[in-house]
């Protein structure tokens, strides 16, 4: 799914959430808020468990979230099914993400371009469990 394809499925399934709109920015760290969250998107064509979680992409949209009193919220999109964890509940909760150097794509997504496809860097990532997240049908 397309991340406005992801927007509309949550719309449809909190119509109470309010419109989410989508970040200004196309470098922004986040993809969509509303008045209470921070969103991230991510559409996945294989299913994981655990899943794999940036911990740059969680300092930094935390950053944000804290800053703008809103709670960050991480959601992945598999076959139409949305995985939403609820990244300031689960930190102030004192979730273990076992934050760890990992070798891993440069891109998550196989690409168009040639040079980025195969290439391994290290990051500091973490896992979210499927058993932490809110499951959310989007096709509905």
């Amino acid at each position: 799914m397309t991340e406005p394809e992801i927007a509309e499925g949550l719309m449809k399934a909190y119509p109470k959430m309010g419109k989410l709109i989508k970040a200004d920015d196309e470098h922004s760290p986040y993809d969509y808020e509303n008045n209470s969250y921070l969103f991230e998107f991510k559409s996945r064509k294989d299913s994981w468990n655990p899943w794999i979680i940036e911990q740059l992409k969680v300092d930094t949209n935390i950053n944000i979230a804290e800053s703008l009193k809103k709670d960050f919220l991480f959601l992945i999109e598999n076959n139409g099914t949305a995985y939403v964890w609820n990244i300031s509940h689960l930190i102030r909760n004192q979730y273990d993400f076992q934050f760890h150097q990992k070798k891993v794509p440069s891109a998550t997504e196989l690409t168009d371009n040639p040079h980025r496809n195969g290439v391994m860097i290290t990051k500091p990532v973490g896992f979210v469990y499927v058993e932490d997240a809110e499951v959310v049908d989007l096709t509905g």
